[in-house]
């Protein structure tokens, strides 16, 4: 085996944007303990990169090292934007800010690393980010859009938005994963739109609802659609997830995933994946109509429908694509945007 390299090193290595992001996959791992849904947990493999002094040891915590990772994978987005910023200044600039459907780091080319080929995108996406998060407690979008148009002066021609999926079938604050909370116990005599006729699921619809629609109002209220009639808000509605896990584990999975939705419905008694995926299907298509209807209140939203770009062999785990699933569903983005 080859000499391990130093925290150093892969930081110059994950910078180095002439190294392919597969290759780096030799020195990083996703840690399944640590994942969540929409947030894969990755960390330098203990066998290829030296954890040792100053930042290794056992004081170290795994939380750091995940940071680290973190941190790189979005610097080299940074820099990835803006050397394509220089080299391909034809090409129309992007804003884009979401979840791990925006930002799966090395492991799968997802819907961004598909589309930059098109656009020159400047993407502040996070791994299980939520909603609450990006558009209430730390929100950066409108911090990002002001520094690329006002002080770059970059004629930004569209903002893409990826959220809501962390809020319906994420982790919540108690622990509890959201699906788990939104959906009646199973019943063999029941619908799958019965076994989602909650107040919680309800409650929950209208928190996303609110969301973009807070989203839409506050980049009105400083780039008003009459004074930047081109800068076009794009949310995606997500695809249909497959369950593989009912009743008792995917035995296909990868290593690094977990049973994201078969879990919480093993939870409240379901059985079988197929009537589970038709459950998550429902649970998708009144997101998807949630999302449609506030694009079209207002003047720069556009709805993009992924539903059906996916493949059913196209799914990596229960809530990712592989990167030829996320290719397929860039060629659909790219049918609704300019």
């Amino acid at each position: 085996m080859a000499q391990p390299i130093s925290l150093r090193d892969l930081e110059q290595k994950f910078l180095d944007l002439d190294i392919p992001e597969q290759e780096l996959a030799d020195y990083v791992e996703i840690r399944p303990e640590r994942s969540r849904p929409f947030a894969p947990a990755l960390a330098p493999r203990a066998d290829s990169v030296d954890l040792q002094p100053p930042l290794g040891g056992p004081a170290i915590r795994a939380e750091l090292l995940g940071d680290v990772v973190n941190r790189l994978a979005k610097e080299r987005r940074r820099r990835q934007f803006e050397r394509d910023l220089s080299r391909r200044p034809a090409l129309p600039t992007i804003y884009a800010e979401g979840d791990s459907w925006f930002q799966f780091p090395v492991f799968i080319e997802e819907l961004i690393d598909h589309l930059g080929a098109q656009f020159n995108i400047h993407c502040t996406s996070t791994a299980g980010d939520t909603l609450q998060n990006m558009l209430f407690d730390r929100p950066e979008y409108l911090t990002e859009l002001k520094r690329l148009i006002f002080l770059r002066g970059l004629d930004v021609r569209g903002f893409f938005f990826s959220g809501a999926g962390n809020d319906v079938i994420g982790e919540g604050k108690d622990g509890v994963p959201a699906l788990e909370t939104l959906v009646r116990p199973f019943d063999a005599a029941q619908t799958p739109a019965w076994h989602l006729d909650t107040p919680e699921c309800r409650e929950r619809l209208e928190f996303i609802e609110s969301a973009y629609r807070r989203l839409f109002d506050s980049v009105e209220e400083v780039f008003s659609v009459l004074a930047y009639p081109r800068l076009k808000i794009y949310v995606h509605g997500y695809d249909y997830v497959q369950v593989r896990s009912l009743p008792d584990g995917d035995p296909h999975r990868p290593v690094w995933a977990r049973d994201w939705t078969g879990g919480p419905l093993r939870a409240k008694g379901f059985t079988d994946n197929a009537f589970g995926s038709a459950v998550l299907r429902e649970l998708l298509d009144r997101l998807n109509s949630l999302t449609e209807r506030v694009c079209a209140a207002y003047a720069r939203g556009v709805y993009v429908n992924l539903r059906g770009s996916i493949l059913p062999s196209q799914w990596a785990d229960e809530l990712h694509a592989t990167s030829q699933g996320y290719k397929a569903a860039a060629s659909r983005f790219l049918s609704h945007v300019l």
